[in-house]
């Protein structure tokens, strides 16, 4: 076996490892700082240090929000009020994660 065909199984080893860890650990109290807790613990779970850092941020701007009211005037325009409430929802959350990469 090669070293790059090991690398997946070694990495998912290395993943479980890591939420092993992580559900080992005691709770923490509530009014933890979660980014500071993730920065303590960068090098014994190093890629859930990356996710977490990646997913726990907020945004420091209101534009996003903005930029979906937008996209929502844009689609519920007077021609188009017979539209429900469900295919309204649908179409805003089609145009707002039509880039998302998966």
């Amino acid at each position: 076996m090669t070293a790059a065909a090991a690398a997946p199984k070694t990495t998912c080893y290395t993943s479980s490892m890591e939420v092993s860890t992580y559900l080992a650990d005691p709770c923490v109290p509530e009014d933890t700082d979660p980014l500071r807790y993730w920065e303590q613990n960068k090098v014994s779970m190093p890629t859930l240090t990356k996710l977490a850092m990646k997913y726990l941020v907020v945004p420091a701007t209101s534009a996003s929000v903005e930029w979906v009211f937008s996209v929502a005037g844009r689609i519920f325009r007077p021609d188009r009020c017979q539209l429900s409430y469900k295919t309204f929802q649908s179409l805003v959350f089609i145009k707002y994660n039509k880039n998302l990469k998966l």
